[in-house]
């Protein structure tokens, strides 16, 4: 059986995470490097993010679990975040690549 789509995320919050020195996938968590973290979605996903606040879209792949803070949909790489204009928390929506 395939896997269901999900609807896309429209105006939820993301946030920018930097500390630990390894990802879920087992590997080096290099913060400079655009990616981001994301609970149940398959890692190497790409996401289509869009910054509300500044209308900035960057193209991000899953590569992390997270976030564990209630009411956020994504955590952001610093490079990511850096590339979208994020410093913290920030209103984005989020659309998988192709599907944008």
């Amino acid at each position: 059986m395939g896997r269901i789509a999900r609807p896309p995320a429209d105006d939820q919050e993301a946030s920018v995470y930097w500390e630990g020195k390894w990802d879920a996938r087992g590997k080096r968590f290099k913060a400079n490097e655009v990616s981001c973290a994301h609970r149940t979605e398959a890692f190497g996903t790409i996401f289509v993010v869009t910054n509300l606040e500044n209308g900035r879209k960057i193209r991000c792949p899953v590569q992390d679990r997270g976030p564990y803070a209630r009411g956020r949909v994504l955590d952001f790489s610093l490079g990511a975040a850096r590339e979208i204009g994020c410093d913290g928390l920030c209103r984005v929506t989020v659309r998988r690549a192709g599907y944008e």
